[in-house]
């Protein structure tokens, strides 16, 4: 489709706490399809190269997260982990280290991004 990003963000605190989901493309007709099939989200254009954008946070980038997650294969790991993170995030748990997950996903949106093993929850 084209060019996606995936990351953990809280917007008022800086700190981590929920998925940011952005798509991308230069033509607009497969952005606004994508949103029609996602049913949330809203679209942009960028002032200074005309690329048309695509932005869920939170609650919306889940919902997208996991409506497209069986389909990624790029992103795949980094989806998974961003949904982790949220359900420990919404579950209040203390144990996990969020910070963490937020770097791994840095990492592998990275272009030296190393493999990270999770677990295939595609069945």
């Amino acid at each position: 489709m084209g060019k996606g990003r995936l990351a953990l963000f809280n917007v008022l605190t800086g700190t981590i706490g929920y998925p940011l989901v952005q798509v991308g493309n230069k033509e607009r007709t497969p952005i606004e399809r994508f949103r029609g099939i996602i049913g949330t989200g809203f679209i942009f254009t960028r002032r200074q190269d005309r690329f048309n954008m695509w932005v869920a946070a939170s609650k919306k980038a889940e919902h997208a997260l996991v409506q497209i997650v069986p389909y990624l294969v790029v992103k795949h790991k980094q989806a998974q982990l961003a949904l982790l993170a949220r359900k420990y995030y919404s579950d209040g748990r203390r144990d996990i280290d969020l910070v963490q997950i937020a770097r791994e996903i840095r990492m592998l949106n990275s272009k030296k991004g190393r493999r990270l093993q999770i677990p295939d929850t595609r069945n």
